[in-house]
């Protein structure tokens, strides 16, 4: 009986293994490919304020303008070109006419701010004013992103010299926004 059983399991086993690998032929399924996209996108940060220290409109800046700047950081996708406005806040216009203002609630100083001749921290000032698009000046293009490395975009600002304004502390709010 072992025998008989012991045969009829090796001639299951046979035919199974023969009929698994014996195929009667094969069918493909049209190629499908497989896909994603990459949309434009960046971020932007600032390091820190814009602070011009003290301005002395007697003497140090009765004649010569008192000079800053902040940074930037600008990451894009690679490929991605962008633009970067600074806004011009509800004081543009306050002290000197055409200028933005900071103000201590009584009055105002007025200030510009300024294109980077490059993007990159060593980048210097150029006399080009940099606004949001419409007021103050237009925004700074920035070339396509050649990786998604973080970069450098200086803001350079100047107070002009010889301005009447009181004693204070005085300040402005502006924002960068990034368009892509």
């Amino acid at each position: 009986m072992i025998r008989k059983l012991s045969l009829a399991l090796c001639l299951s086993a046979a035919a199974f293994v023969g009929h698994s690998q014996a195929f009667a032929g094969s069918a493909s399924a049209p190629a499908f490919q497989a896909k994603a996209h990459i949309d434009p996108n960046c971020t932007i940060s600032v390091a820190g304020d814009l602070d011009f220290g003290a301005y002395d409109p007697l003497q140090a800046n009765a004649s010569a303008d008192k000079t800053g700047s902040t940074s930037l950081t600008l990451t894009c996708t690679r490929g991605s070109s962008s633009t970067i406005n600074l806004s011009s806040s509800t004081n543009f216009g306050t002290g000197l006419a055409g200028k933005r203002a900071m103000t201590n609630g009584t009055s105002a100083l007025s200030y510009d701010l300024f294109f980077p001749t490059a993007v990159g921290a060593s980048a210097a000032a150029t006399t080009t004013p940099w606004g949001d698009g419409t007021t103050a000046g237009n925004g700074f293009a920035v070339s396509a992103a050649p990786s998604i490395a973080a970069r450098t975009v200086m803001v350079f600002g100047s107070i002009p010299a010889g301005q009447d304004a009181s004693t204070g502390v005085y300040a402005d709010s502006v924002v960068a926004t990034v368009n892509f």
